[in-house]
């Protein structure tokens, strides 16, 4: 298949999609109703809540597909990538570093955090939690979740080629 066509095939694929989100969000979404079982309590979500995993990644496959073009260089630049290894340590901190900030805050100053913020404040406050959270993710990631990986390697083949388990 030619670039040409990929290209085109790509485009439309993107166009359709956003089509289809657009009109769900216009004319209104059905809701369909999800059962937690644990509690046997429905909750309601919306055909927006369905469609969006599948058709983002239907999106990033469909420009994904050109291994040359700009988004394609842009993901597999060196801090994209990093990301994507850190990413495992950002999941694990970033709650614990949420938690931690709100409790802190409140305790100091009695009041939930950022429930009086103004826009400038929200962004500086978004800014140093990322900044913290990315930190620490690259600390974890360094000096926990890098010696770990090579010492549970390293086991693994004690075990294959000295004990032959």
């Amino acid at each position: 298949m030619s670039k040409y066509i990929k290209s085109l095939t790509s485009l439309r694929g993107i166009a359709a999609l956003i089509i289809v989100i657009h009109h769900f969000s216009y004319y209104g979404l059905p809701q369909l109703v999800q059962y937690n079982w644990s509690d046997s309590v429905g909750t309601v979500r919306s055909i927006h809540d369905w469609i969006s995993l599948p058709a983002f990644s239907l999106l990033i496959l469909s420009l994904s597909s050109n291994t040359k073009g700009l988004i394609a260089k842009i993901l597999n630049s060196s801090s994209i990538l990093y990301l994507g290894a850190i990413s495992y340590s950002i999941y694990m901190v970033h709650w614990f570093i949420q938690e931690l900030l709100k409790l802190l805050w409140f305790y100091k100053f009695n009041v939930n955090f950022g429930s009086d913020f103004n826009e400038y404040q929200s962004l500086i406050s978004l800014s140093l939690f990322t900044f913290v959270i990315l930190l620490s993710a690259s600390m974890i990631y360094r000096f926990i979740e890098m010696p770990i990986r090579s010492y549970l390697k390293d086991i693994n083949l004690v075990k294959k080629y000295i004990y032959h388990q």
